[in-house]
């Protein structure tokens, strides 16, 4: 990761004889990509859209039934396209994983 991608963050607090203490925090900038399922319409089968949130671009890539599911299928296309993760989550209350990398390219 290159140094313009982190920076340091000082947190202050205050010691009981009324001094201050400070405290280095070292903080990552990622870029967050969406994993979201579309299902099937009258005349396309079921898709994952990529939504990168930096670029505000998207790309829909097929459905893959051979995969285990929407996030390893966004996962396996991303390794293809040279971008590696750092870490994700699961939004549970609107059922996508989002993507965290330090790639900060165009998805192809």
């Amino acid at each position: 990761m290159s140094k313009k991608n982190s920076f340091l963050l000082y947190q202050y607090k205050r010691n009981k004889d009324n001094s201050w203490n400070s405290k280095e925090i070292k903080l990552n900038h990622y870029r967050a990509i969406i994993v979201d399922f579309l299902p099937p319409t009258d005349t396309k089968g079921d898709r994952i859209v990529l939504r990168d949130t930096r670029h505000k671009k998207r790309k829909i890539i097929s459905y893959n039934y051979s995969e285990k599911g929407s996030f390893e299928i966004a996962i396996k296309y991303l390794l293809k396209q040279g971008i590696k993760t750092k870490s994700y989550y699961y939004d549970s209350f609107k059922d996508y994983y989002v993507i965290l990398t330090d790639n900060f390219e165009m998805i192809k």
